[in-house]
């Protein structure tokens, strides 16, 4: 993340609760890693 990211025009109007495909692909993806984190960690059973 950081750099700046290529965002389709027609992504950047709509809104956050329908989710465009590749936002929702990378929140899996965070929240994936999050909860290996938290698992790993013992954080989580």
């Amino acid at each position: 993340m950081g750099k700046n990211e290529v965002v389709p025009e027609k992504v950047a109007w709509v809104p956050r609760h329908q989710h465009p495909p590749v936002t929702r692909a990378r929140v899996s993806a965070v929240d994936q890693m999050l909860f290996d984190v938290l698992h790993t960690s013992g954080q989580l059973p």
